[in-house]
């Protein structure tokens, strides 16, 4: 009798609590849906800290750059992102962005009139950006400044870093045409071959035109509500998921063809592209020089075939420079590897093999008695 009674009690106490959420189950979810979500959002934000990984830097592709409706991409002004993980110092890198989205500390409002400097360009890819270089101060452009001017004693000298990771021969002209020339500099330091080969000149043939190539970086066109979007470490690390996995938007991703070494029209557009920057120079009465682009073939995964096909590459770019009267800039053969640690970079997620601060530095030194006896008055100069 007093189970019957207990249980009758509990009856009409269970009907009434389903009666009571019965209308209310779904507030409570999108109440707990939320809470939910922060939890996530504020784990993962803890466990990137301990990596060594600050809230932008997982999103770093996106907050870093813009798309740029002649250049494909170009930096975003006054973006910066740092990565230290904790016990790779090497991987360790600080970045921020001038006025015009340049990894300098002046803008190009800050170089001053021609007859104050002698302002040298730097053009390229990541090695000339400097990813990995852990600061700006310690990128190659910054430290051929600093030497140049103890070699030479002349402190008029300006060395200004306007690489981007990813770009080629061909953002690097349309690059001096539309936005650097304008400032009347002494010379344009070109450094370009490693990833034209890698990304464009082994995949380029007579069916693809290089717009058909996925944007390297920006693929996503930015607005104010994406940004905020992407200020949750959570949503950035889903898009850059799918991002990775659809091949970078809006393109369809690099061509499903590798030919395994670099093709005519991929060689033919390289040495193209040299060309027409030298003659954009030589009208605007500035001095060309093209690097030569040390590599480190084990970092590349590169075997003899695609070796020898840089190699290709590069021996077309010494008899264009040689045609045109372009001083090329001696750094691959010969270059001292020993002590540096070459690897793919940690903060925008790719295996573009890069110097690091201590190759960066063996790269300037190199180059700058070079730049010096380039840049110096001759016979008909």
């Amino acid at each position: 009798m007093e189970t019957t009674a207990l249980t009758g009690a509990r009856a009409p106490l269970s009907r009434s609590w389903r009666a009571w959420m019965g209308g209310r189950w779904l507030w409570l979810l999108l109440l707990l849906l939320p809470l939910g979500a922060i939890a996530v959002e504020l784990a993962v934000r803890a466990l990137d800290a301990r990596r060594g990984y600050p809230p932008p830097a997982r999103a770093a592709w996106y907050w870093m750059f813009e798309q740029d409706p002649l250049l494909g991409y170009r930096g975003r002004p006054f973006g910066t992102v740092s990565i230290d993980p904790p016990g790779l110092p090497l991987n360790a890198d600080r970045i921020r962005h001038d006025a015009e989205g340049f990894r300098d500390r002046r803008s190009l409002a800050d170089l001053g009139a021609p007859k104050g400097r002698r302002l040298v360009l730097c053009v390229g890819d990541a090695d000339t950006y400097g990813l990995t270089a852990g600061s700006e101060e310690r990128t190659y452009p910054a430290v051929l400044e600093r030497e140049l001017r103890r070699l030479s004693g002349d402190p008029r000298w300006v060395v200004f870093n306007a690489g981007l990771p990813g770009y080629t021969s061909h953002e690097a002209l349309q690059l001096l045409k539309l936005r650097l020339l304008k400032l009347q500099p002494e010379a344009v330091v070109f450094m370009g071959l490693r990833y034209e080969h890698e990304q464009v000149s082994v995949f380029l043939d007579e069916q693809l035109d290089y717009d058909d190539f996925a944007l390297r970086l920006a693929p996503l066109p930015r607005s104010r509500g994406l940004d905020l979007v992407m200020r949750s470490v959570v949503a950035g690390r889903l898009v850059e998921k799918w991002r990775n996995r659809s091949g970078q938007w809006p393109r369809a991703g690099r061509p499903r063809r590798h030919y395994g070494e670099a093709t005519l029209r991929g060689t033919r557009l390289y040495l193209d592209n040299v060309a027409l920057m030298a003659e954009l120079c030589r009208r605007s009465n500035v001095r060309l020089m093209v690097a030569d682009q040390p590599i480190h073939f084990s970092t590349c995964s590169y075997g003899p075939t695609m070796i020898a096909s840089v190699d290709r590459m590069r021996a077309a770019l010494r008899g264009l420079a040689a045609s045109l009267q372009v001083p090329l800039l001696q750094a691959h053969e010969g270059f001292d590897w020993d002590g540096v640690e070459v690897r793919g970079d940690m903060l925008f997620a790719t295996n573009e093999a890069v110097l690091g601060p201590l190759g960066f530095e063996r790269l300037a030194l190199r180059l700058a008695p070079q730049v010096l006896a380039a840049a110096a008055p001759g016979p008909g100069r």
